[in-house]
């Protein structure tokens, strides 16, 4: 039934298509390396050269310029720091296409020339949104886990999973290559790493095959600044932040670029005390007459700071052959000082005991990655080849102690419990990767390419039973892990346009070996499994005014080391955390169309059925009175959602765009022994407005709201958050001056119940999302005329449509 309405729902939307063609003149502007130039006044004119009319190409180097080709007699091309160049349109091929045009650079002096184009906030792509994040006044003094947070169709949950368009199973890239982490450890460098060290996020809902095909719900590419600008350039930014604990944050970044080479480098200092006070009240039921309430409540602080750093160069061996190297990392110091209080009930809600808990920890996290890359072009603009090679190292050490009070229902202590762990793990990563990208003059473009991946893992955790002096090993609990994946992987893709229609068709290949063997129980696993994962993008764009899309791709969704890994990480006596090596991957057919009216209405509706889905879950054990948090893999979940977006600028120097996601979730399968059978409606609202006024003057305020809704086992209460903020240029524009207040009414923390087989749990988390936060940013050097080099070697984008 859900896909007999998915299929009507397409089915009208593909109907509207009948709409009269009009003439379209295209192109790709590239300068002398072969690399995209954007900003290019491209304009047409006729007889007398009367102007017609004209347009500026996108961030490709490409344009479309809808207009009647009878009236044109030729176009004209201008950009500053480069030679006009004015072409004759007689004797254009039967699709109306310029194909590709080169600029040359002029002679002229460039030292006074500046460009200072503005980028919106929200920039719709053909298969991608992109968040310009600069463009944000609220991202001043952010971290990146934030800035996520405000991103159209994003939402992050409470222990850092990161959703897009309401589905987990998402693939996060920094530059394109993907974070070997648990979604606690990304949630964490993700909270260290600065907005203001990121240029863009990029969200693709249906990836191409050039992507790797990890990550059902799609892909979220954040991407590192750089500036590429000729001369000596660079930026400095500082912020300092208040909520019931304070952050503050700093940086700079240094950048250096001839007719030789591209030299860069950035170091960004974060630190932060994040806070959450947890009220859980759970049910245990050991009988009819012998039921107990534990009623919780559990104070944690983690002050945490970190450098994070990022160093590289390009290196011009010729017009048209690049080789590049960057070096980036962070090292990380988090430290836990919590306490936490059990009150527990009999049936007939008298108190009968408890226990107190004091939690200790220190963590030290650091990581090291390692790229070279080489790219060419070939003669005559017919495409071009890269290659590129990672290393990457995670190593996590860290010290954990709880100290257990219990006490009886006088208040009076009865005993005492002290359990202390030690973990200690790395992780190796190593790929290495090849494209070839073919363009063809009547038979469009064909992209090849090939990627193996291996990748390492070591995980030691020793619990030990604190008795005086003394630290007496538990074996009960202690574990050693290791891991191995290899992934191998080739895809193709064809791109073909035709008058008004793009299409797009790729296949890619994937062979998956991993082993896990738990080192003192001699327990192991091995798997081998072979994939594949087509992939449709067809585009129809009638005239200016109307873009209609439809795209579907087959994905999957492997589970991490972390997530196999059995180990147990406790929270306190009675919950706990525990990896299930059984877990197996999920894959997921994905299906979108859209539409898009003149730029200011944007609707996209999706279909995706995910086999063998991997939620959380709670596993209550009523004997021990104990609960762990658990990954497992359900039958079937099935999504069924529609994204509406609303651009409005009722007046000049304001813009307001409205985001409405409703979706449909079906859960189906068995969870513990107990049958699910889950569906329900849901939607988010988004709101973010900006205005601009005097003299470099500019505000911004952010809405969100999301009603109660169910996902998997868990029902979430409504919550919702109003940030507002205020940016003054300074110094020629060169300077930002910023104060943001983030969740001003204190409304976006999360609460909710779970209901289901023996579980009955209520819960709220309050955190510190409040924050005044002061930022100051300066701009630095030589800003001029760039050539719009880009590299696209090891990123897990390549020239895509």
């Amino acid at each position: 039934m859900l896909k007999n309405k998915f299929a009507l729902i397409v089915s009208f939307l593909w109907f509207n298509m009948s709409i009269a063609q009009e003439n379209d003149l295209k192109g790709l502007v590239v300068d002398e390396r072969s690399n995209p130039l954007p900003y290019v006044n491209v304009v047409a004119y006729g007889d007398n050269n009367k102007l017609l009319n004209g347009v500026i190409t996108d961030d490709n180097g490409q344009f479309e310029l809808n207009i009647d080709l009878s009236s044109v007699r030729y176009i004209k091309l201008t950009f500053i720091g480069y030679e006009d160049r004015q072409i004759d349109i007689s004797g254009l091929n039967s699709d109306n296409n310029l194909g590709i045009i080169t600029l040359v650079a002029s002679n002229e002096n460039l030292d006074e020339v500046t460009i200072t184009a503005k980028k919106p906030l929200i920039e719709r792509k053909i298969d991608r949104l992109i968040v310009n994040v600069d463009q944000s006044i609220l991202s001043a003094g952010s971290n990146t886990l934030q800035v996520l947070e405000r991103a159209p169709g994003v939402f992050v949950d409470t222990d850092g999973s990161i959703t897009l368009k309401g589905r987990n199973g998402v693939n996060v890239l920094i530059n394109g290559r993907p974070q070997r982490m648990s979604s606690g450890d990304l949630s964490n460098y993700l909270n260290t790493l600065p907005a203001s060290a990121i240029q863009k996020i990029e969200l693709i809902s249906n990836p191409s095959s050039a992507f790797d095909a990890e990550g059902t719900a799609g892909v979220i590419n954040i991407v590192l600044k750089r500036n590429e600008s000729y001369g000596t350039n660079g930026s400095v930014n500082a912020s300092y932040g208040q909520g019931k604990y304070n952050t503050y944050a700093s940086g700079v970044s240094i950048n250096n670029r001839n007719n030789i080479s591209s030299l860069y480098a950035g170091i960004n200092y974060n630190f932060r005390q994040s806070y959450n006070h947890l009220f859980t009240d759970r049910n245990y039921n050991e009988g009819q007459n012998n039921a107990q309430l534990y009623n919780q409540q559990a104070k944690s602080i983690y002050p945490t700071g970190g450098f994070l750093y990022n160093v590289g160069g390009d290196f011009y061996i010729s017009k048209k052959t690049t080789a590049g190297v960057n070096i980036s990392g962070n090292n990380t110091h988090t430290k836990q000082d919590g306490n936490g209080s059990t009150l527990i009930y009999d049936s007939q809600q008298n108190n009968t005991g408890g226990f107190d808990t004091k939690t200790t920890a220190d963590g030290k996290r650091s990581d090291i990655a390692l790229n070279v890359n080489l790219r060419t072009s070939f003669n005559e603009d017919k495409g071009d080849f890269s290659a590129d090679v990672d290393y990457a190292k995670y190593k996590n050490k860290n010290t954990q102690l709880f100290e257990t009070y219990f006490f009886d229902s006088g208040g009076l202590q009865t005993d005492e419990e002290f359990l202390k762990a030690y973990s200690d793990g790395w992780l190796k990563l190593f790929s290495v990767k090849s494209d070839l990208n073919l363009q063809t003059q009547n038979s469009g473009k064909f992209s090849f390419g090939a990627k193996s991946s291996f990748v390492k893992n070591d995980n030691v955790l020793d619990y030990y039973d604190v008795e005086g002096n003394q630290e007496i090993p538990n074996s009960n609990f202690s574990n050693h892990f290791k891991y191995k994946e290899n992934i191998n992987a080739l895809y193709s893709n064809w791109n073909y346009e035709y008058k008004k229609w793009l299409f797009q068709f790729g296949l890619r290949a994937e062979q998956t070996n991993i082993e896990g063997i738990q080192i003192l129980t001699s327990e192991s696993f091995v798997d081998h499994y072979f994939q594949l994962f087509p992939s449709l993008f067809l585009q129809y764009k009638p005239n200016d005014n109307y873009t209609f899309g439809f795209s579907s791709g087959r994905r999957i969704n492997r589970p991490n080391y972390f997530q196999l890994n059995p180990f147990r990480v406790y929270v306190d006596k009675s919950t706990y955390r525990e990896g299930n090596p059984d877990l197996k991957p999920e894959i997921g057919l994905n299906f979108e169309g859209s539409l898009s009216y003149k730029r200011w209405l944007e609707i996209s509706l999706s279909y995706s059925n995910t086999k063998d889905n991997i939620i959380p879950v709670l596993i209550q054990d009523d004997q021990t009175m104990t609960t762990a948090v658990q990954l497992v893999n359900i039958g079937n979940y099935n999504y069924l959602g529609i994204d509406t977006s609303i651009t409005l600028k009722p007046f000049k120097d304001f813009s307001s765009r409205w985001n409405l996601s409703l979706f449909y979730n079906e859960f189906l399968g068995e969870v513990t022994g107990f049958r699910l059978n889950e569906k329900g409606t849901a939607f988010r609202i988004r709101s973010n407005n900006t205005y601009s006024f005097g003299k470099g003057w500019s505000t911004e305020m952010s809405f969100f709201y999301q009603p109660k809704y169910t996902y998997g086992i868990t029902a979430f209460d409504p919550r919702w958050k109003l940030d507002l903020g205020l940016q003054k240029e300074v110094f020629d524009s060169n300077g930002k001056i910023s104060l943001t207040l983030t969740d001003m009414f204190k409304k976006y923390y999360p609460s909710g119940s779970t209901n289901f087989g023996n579980i009955n749990e209520n819960f709220i988390s309050v955190r510190d999302t409040r924050v005044l936060t002061f930022a100051f940013s300066y701009n630095f050097g030589s800003d001029k005329v760039k050539s719009a080099s880009k590299r696209t070697g090891a990123q897990e984008e390549k020239n895509r449509v």
